[in-house]
Order: structure tokens, then C-alpha cells, then sequence
């Protein structure tokens, strides 16, 4: 899907690469993918599959930093890219519109006019439809073999989800505990209102129907803001 999105573009900028889950696949596809991550433990992990992948290796970059905050122009040089992208919820972990509007600026200046921005997020209406008062528990396999146990809770008055997950076996349960991550549920249409602050033309958007946990977002770098078009991602 996102080789469609970015079909002519060499360059790609991943905002909360994580483990390389999207970034190695689309390495081994041919593009260069530079990915920003605020978790060094994250960083090691993707870094001990890059010795594993030759053919990634040379393709995917990391940079330890927090688009969040407010960073000299200077130092995100080497992160320009033809377009950028957020998989998995990652934008869903800033709790504050400000910040997040620093960070969907800071990416503006990165990507040429033109250029696409595709975020995935949490879908509101899944998880208020589908978390029960006592949680919800699911359980995913992993990459390194084993499972992980997530147990997730409304919190803040349906604002926001709490995860729990724990590691129960395999190559990682000895390394992990417990963790918590709370995630702020936002809606496409509150996205839309902070990208178009933050100087990206909404292109279309993911209808939320409730059976999916997860919707997305596609936004260009155009010079002006043209209206909202929603659809399903297929339609682009």
C-alpha cells in the first residue's frame, strides 16, 4: 500500500521506526528509509536486525530524536525526504496538540512541495465500541518468536486507551516486564484540522466503520489547502 502511495519517490522518512517493521520491507523494495525514534532499546533491537539483513542494512538510517520538540533546522538535514510516513498509532503516544503540531510542522519542512505524509492511527470508534469496563485483552505474536499479552482500558473519559503488554514467552520474556503505553484516541477529522495548521492539503481519509483498530490518514506538502475529500484508502 504504501509503494502506492510513494510510487516515484526514492527517499522516505519514518517517524517512529521502532523495530523496522515497515521501514526493512520497504528497504528490500528499493527505497531509502530514514527513520526517527525516541526509544534507544527500540533503536538496538532494529539495528540487530539490520546486521541480519544485507540488503536492508544499506538503506535504512536512524536518528535517536524527538520530532516533538523543537529542533535546529540545521540538525534534520539529513531527514529531508520525498515523503514521510507513520505507521502503528506512533503519533497516537503525543498527548498534547501542541506538541504534536510541532511535530507535523518540523516533518512539512522536510518533504518538498508535493511531497505525501501517510500517518496511521488508532481508530476512537474501535476502541469505544470493542473495550469493555473490565479491558480488553488480546494476544500477538511476535516477530522473535513467542507472544505478547495486551490488555487495553479506556481512560480519560474515552479520550485516550492505556496498554498493557507483557512478553509471555519466548526470546524477549526474560528481557521485558511489563509495559504501559497510553495512546490519545483522535479522530480523522481532529487530524485534519492540525495538519492543515501545520501547512499539509488533506487529500483523503480512512471512513471509520468500528471494526477496524486502526485508520488512515493521506496529506501532501501543497502550497494551499484545497477541502477535505473522505473515502477509503483504495480510492486513491
Amino acid at each position: 500500500m504504501l509503494c502506492q502511495v510513494f510510487e516515484g519517490a526514492q527517499n522516505l522518512l519514518e517517524i517512529g521506526v521502532g523495530t523496522g517493521r515497515v521501514a526493512l520491507p520497504l528497504a528490500r523494495r528499493g527505497f531509502q528509509v530514514s527513520g526517527t525514534e525516541i526509544s534507544p532499546h527500540m533503536v538496538e533491537r532494529l539495528n540487530a536486525k539490520l546486521q541480519a539483513d544485507s540488503e536492508a542494512a544499506s538503506r535504512v538510517h536512524t536518528r535517536l530524536i524527538d520530532l516533538s520538540e523543537e529542533q535546529n533546522a540545521a540538525d534534520l538535514y539529513d531527514l529531508r525526504s520525498d515523503g514521510a510516513y507513520v505507521s502503528l498509532g506512533s503519533m497516537c503516544c503525543i498527548s498534547d496538540d501542541d506538541d504534536l503540531l510541532m511535530m507535523l510542522r518540523q516533518v512539512r519542512t522536510l518533504v518538498p512541495e508535493g511531497g505525501r505524509l501517510a500517518i496511521e492511527a488508532y481508530s476512537p470508534l474501535y476502541f469505544r465500541t470493542h473495550v469493555p469496563d473490565n479491558g480488553l485483552t488480546t494476544m500477538l505474536p511476535l516477530d522473535q518468536g513467542g507472544q505478547a499479552r495486551t490488555v487495553t482500558n479506556l481512560v480519560d473519559g474515552g479520550r485516550a486507551a492505556e496498554l498493557r503488554t507483557t512478553i509471555t514467552h519466548g526470546a524477549e520474556a526474560s528481557k521485558a516486564g511489563t509495559m504501559t503505553e497510553k495512546v490519545t484516541l483522535r479522530g480523522p477529522q481532529e487530524y485534519s484540522a492540525l495538519l492543515k495548521r501545520a501547512g499539509w492539503n488533506v487529500l483523503v481519509w480512512d471512513e471509520e466503520d468500528g471494526e477496524r483498530g486502526l485508520y488512515w490518514i493521506l496529506a501532501d506538502a501543497a502550497a494551499a489547502s484545497g477541502p477535505d475529500e473522505r473515502g477509503t484508502w483504495t480510492s486513491l
